[in-house]
């Protein structure tokens, strides 16, 4: 029972180590060169929506109160507490 357990658990590490870095990084190699490098392309205007309307006032920017829905982790949930 123990060599079973043995070569399972070394099936498993070498699946999530090994396989799993291969599969995560073919993965993002081939969405960067599909999308034309996206991520070097589009940064600034990425930079702008998540940094741009930061005001040292505490005016709100041109964007509104939508612009929380665009960047904002729980858009979901900041949608549903203003617009129900």
């Amino acid at each position: 029972m123990e060599a079973v357990t043995e070569v399972g658990s070394k099936a498993i590490d070498y699946l999530w180590n090994v396989i799993l870095i291969i599969l995560l990084c073919g993965t993002g190699i081939y969405f960067t060169i599909r999308l034309k490098f996206i991520q070097i392309r589009k940064f600034g205007e990425g930079f702008k929506l998540v940094f741009g309307n930061i005001s040292l006032k505490g005016e709100k920017g041109k964007n509104g109160q939508r612009m929380d829905l665009k960047t904002g982790s729980f858009s979901p949930w900041i949608w549903y507490r203003k617009y129900s």
